[in-house]
């Protein structure tokens, strides 16, 4: 009989989908030699890739082009790269599959790495930022899932979060909301476990909210504190997409039944991306889970993974099973905040942080003279908010904005060779 339910709600869901008949999706260059295990992007827009091929070089790779050419950056030989994360401050975290030395970090972008000790030899599946110095750590021990805490990279550790006697379950993701409370997906391989547990006052103490015997494995916070839940299956269900909105904080509510969830992300707008299995693609709301469309145009045939979102919208998608394959949105997925249409590729601009509070840090990729350049900043309606002139220096320049109201905004630097735009969140 739920066979018989799940087919039910699959063709319901696929008659009311709109699939796209043009290409949505590019394919980036990778080795063809390298299976993809995790794909980030940092605030000046470089791409870091993770590989699990075997018994072969694997490590973290590097692209500061747009993905046309590599660089390997870090070489664990056979270990695998099992979790990457990068702080607002450019600092990459990597878990890898070595029980020696599982947690590194490095501080100059990727050309040196330190090892950071931790308590016990278990590869990461999870990592995550709260606030501006703790690192949080999630894995499967030996009795069940855990979450550690280090406020000093390592010199010490807490217990943040522990299941006992689950010795098949495991932290699958990690979210913290824009107020500082901490969601936990659970993944599991045998009954009686998984599920949503949730944080409000820093780890110390925990609720769990629901989806027992499901493997919860996708976890996003949008602006408004609205929880975004993606579901892979499980003992008590198929997976699906889930959302705990902010104005009724206990409440689950489904969105979506059926698909296999592999990966979930939001762009600057709220958009929901996920890589979804059965059927098989990238779907995306625009309505926070109401309804949901198929992005097919420039897939392959096969299960969708991991999705990633960048500073300036495009959407990233990797394959579930390991590939060397990279997706990217052809256009930034939202129109009129990023990138203007005269956007030329070899001169991309990114800034950062984002948001900013005071500082903005900005970089061009592409090379341009040092020297003053004008630019423009603009409300999302196109009102013009201030123009001026900045000094680049190697590319690069900071302003002080800490004049602006909070809120989006488009910032444009202009020269005899280009017109480029990028998106400002002022906080």
């Amino acid at each position: 009989m739920k066979k018989q339910f799940i087919v039910v709600v699959l063709q319901f869901f696929l008659l009311n989908i709109s699939v796209f008949s043009q290409d949505f999706w590019e394919i980036l260059p990778f080795p063809d030699n390298q299976n993809i295990s995790t794909l980030k992007i940092d605030s000046a827009g470089e791409i870091f890739v993770g590989t699990v091929t075997g018994y072969q070089d694997n490590g973290i790779f590097r692209s500061d082009n747009d993905g046309l050419t590599w660089e390997m950056m870090l070489n664990t030989r056979n270990f695998q790269i099992f979790a990457m994360s990068i702080n607002p401050n450019g600092n990459i975290f990597v878990g890898t599959g070595d029980g020696f030395y599982p947690f590194l970090a490095s501080f100059d972008n990727g050309l040196s790495w330190d090892t950071i000790p931790v308590p016990f030899s278990s590869g990461f599946g999870e990592i995550a930022f709260y606030g501006q110095d703790t690192v949080l750590v999630g894995t499967g021990a030996y009795n069940g899932a855990i979450v550690l805490s280090t406020p000093d990279l390592g010199i010490s550790w807490d217990t943040l979060f522990l299941t006992e006697n689950h010795t098949s379950e495991y932290v699958a993701d990690i979210a913290i909301s824009s107020n500082g409370d901490i969601a936990i997906g659970l993944g599991c391989h045998l009954p009686d476990m998984g599920g949503l547990y949730r944080s409000t006052n820093g780890g110390a103490e925990w609720e769990f909210l629901g989806l027992f015997n499901r493997m919860v494995e996708n976890l996003e916070y949008n602006a408004q504190g609205d929880l975004i839940i993606g579901v892979r299956g499980g003992f008590d269900g198929s997976g699906g997409i889930y959302a705990i909105y902010h104005d009724n904080p206990y409440q689950i509510v489904e969105c979506l039944e059926g698909p296999n969830v592999n990966g979930l992300a939001l762009n600057s707008q709220g958009h929901i991306y996920a890589g979804i299995g059965s059927p098989n693609g990238i779907i995306r709301s625009t309505n926070n889970g109401q309804t949901f469309e198929l992005l097919d145009g420039g897939l392959p045939i096969g299960e969708m993974g991991s999705i990633e979102n960048d500073n300036n919208d495009y959407i990233y998608a990797l394959t579930d099973v390991g590939s060397h394959y990279i997706f990217r949105s052809i256009n930034p997925t939202v129109t009129g905040v990023n990138k203007l249409p005269g956007y030329n590729k070899n001169y991309s601009l990114f800034i950062f942080p984002t948001p900013v509070s005071e500082v903005l840090q900005g970089k061009i990729k592409g090379k341009l003279s040092d020297g003053m350049y004008e630019f423009t900043i603009s409300d999302i309606s196109g009102r013009q908010i201030m123009e001026d002139r900045l000094s680049l220096f190697q590319n690069s320049f900071s302003l002080n904005v800490s004049f602006l109201p909070q809120g989006y905004y488009v910032f444009t630097i202009y020269s005899n060779e280009l017109t480029c735009s990028a998106k400002l969140i002022k906080g």
